[in-house]
This record gives C-alpha cells, structure tokens and sequence, in this order.
C-alpha cells in the first residue's frame, strides 16, 4: 500500500432490487423466459471509514469512478426501457437512488396489438439486457479486485477476531488462577499478630510457619488465623489513632514464594491488596512499604 492508505466500508447495490417494473409498466412489459431482465448485478459503492477495507487513494478514486459509471450506463438502460414501454418522462439515477416515473398508460385491447406489443416490448428487453450485461461485463475487473481484497479484509477480520478471543480466554484463565492462589495461600491458618508499644502503637504481624525477621519482639496474642480473620483482627486495632501495622519480612516473603509455587507472581502488597475489602481501604489504604509496616 502506498502512503496515502484509505479504508472503506463497501456497500453492495443490485440495480434489479431498486425497480420494480411489473408494477410500473404493467401489461406493457411482456415479460419472456430467455430475457431475465431481472438477473443482478453488483456493483460497490465506497464510502470512507476508519476499519473498512483498507486502499490507497489511487484504487478508491479508480474504484468510485468505475461503480459510478456502471450505474450510469444501467440507469440510462433503465430510462430506455421504461420509455420504450410507454413511459416517456422516467428518470433514474441509480447512485443517488433517486426516480422520476409517470406510470405507463395500459394498451388498448385491439385486435393484433397483443402480438405487437408483445414484439416490441421483447425487443426492448433484449436492447436493456444487452446494454446492461456491457455495462456489467466492463466492471467486472473492478468487481473482481474489490471482491478479492473483500475477501483479504474478511479473513484479516476472523483472525483478529479468533486472536481476541484467544487473548480474552488466557486473560480470564490468568484471572481465576490469579484469585484461586489469593484464596488458597489466604486460607491457611499460618498468621500470628501481637499489639505493641515499642517505637510507638504498633501490632506486629508475623507467621507461625517461617522464622521472623526479625524476631518477633512478643507472644502472639491469639491463636494462628487465616488471612481473612487477620483482616478483621487488623481492621478493629488499627482504628486505634496513631497505630502502626508491622508486616515481619519473612512472611511477606514467604506468601510471595507461595504464589510463584502456585505459578501466579503477585507482591506481597498485591495479594493483600486483592483479599482485603473496601472497608480495610477505608480505614487506611493497603500500602506495604519495605520497612514492613503501614
């Protein structure tokens, strides 16, 4: 593609759909088997849109003018064979989809007339389809390459559909292993805490299955909790002004360790920031600093 790349949405217009001329010429238009003034005939019309079918500008202007051409070539058949039934002010202009029609008056029922109207509607059928198969068949290169880099867009479009689709898949898949390591390294009744007041309000924070660093200062105040009841616990003594929580660094090691295990790298501060609930934000935003308290 060259520099001056275009992208348009290609709308199809089938001249047959836009006219019904059973309705408009009635018993004038003697419709015959071998002349299927009917059969369609596609043409694009382009217009500019920023995901559409991608061009240069070269192609949308050669595009554009061969659609418009065509129309006009079939918009004049359509005007002929109107006014060779009977209609002699018809006007069509299919690009705009604009019409000027004065109904065909019905023939008189004369003795012979059916045959020559008959006659003369048929060779009017074979001028129209005549003038419009050239018209087709002049387009048709165009058709053909705007229908191939349809086709090209088409594909482009299902591949980035199945690659989203993967992507949001592995998106979700990370998600809920993400959230079952949180809730499984969360479950364990491993945490110990004790209120202090060395160095000001504190509670210290610690776990009963790894070595602190440093020595836990304390007894631990209660039993081993799970990470959800600790919240809690934290939640009711940290209300208290002024207190400060201290995480021991080997237990903000060893969660970390115990998500990798389990193939999902979270911080220490992630994993709690994502079990905790609004109401620990609320109280003191979850913010694990490297000395290990907040």
């Amino acid at each position: 593609m060259s520099q001056s790349t275009v992208h348009a949405r290609v709308r199809v217009r089938n001249p047959a759909e836009f006219l019904d001329l059973d309705r408009v010429l009635g018993a004038r238009l003697v419709r015959a088997d071998d002349l299927p003034i009917d059969e369609p005939h596609t043409v694009y019309c382009l217009e500019s849109q920023r995901d559409g079918v991608c061009c240069t500008a070269e192609e949308w202007q050669r595009w554009t003018d061969a659609g418009a051409r065509c129309l006009d070539e079939i918009s004049a058949a359509y005007v002929a064979l109107l006014r060779d039934h009977g209609s002699p002010d018809a006007q069509i202009d299919l690009k705009t989809g604009s019409t000027s029609l004065t109904w065909a008056r019905q023939p008189a029922q004369w003795p012979g007339r059916a045959g020559r109207l008959a006659r003369r509607s048929r060779e009017a059928q074979q001028r129209f389809l005549a003038r419009v198969r050239a018209a087709d068949a002049t387009y048709d290169p165009v058709r053909t390459e705007i229908e191939r880099r349809l086709a090209e867009h088409q594909s482009e479009q299902r591949a980035l559909r199945a690659r989203l689709e993967r992507e949001a898949e592995q998106r979700r898949v990370r998600q809920e292993l993400r959230a079952s390591v949180i809730k499984e390294v969360a479950q364990q009744r491993v945490w110990l805490y004790a209120p202090g007041d060395d160095d000001g309000p504190v509670v210290w924070v610690w776990r009963r299955d790894v070595t602190p660093d440093p020595a836990a200062p304390v007894a631990a105040h209660s039993a081993a909790q799970d990470a959800y009841q600790l919240e809690k616990t934290l939640l009711r003594l940290h209300r208290t002004p002024g207190r400060r929580i201290l995480w021991d660094a080997a237990a903000r090691a060893a969660v970390e360790r115990e998500c990798a295990e389990r193939e999902s790298t979270l911080t220490f501060t992630d994993w709690w920031a994502a079990l905790t609930g609004s109401g620990w934000r609320q109280v003191s935003a979850p913010r694990v600093p490297a000395s290990g308290s907040f």
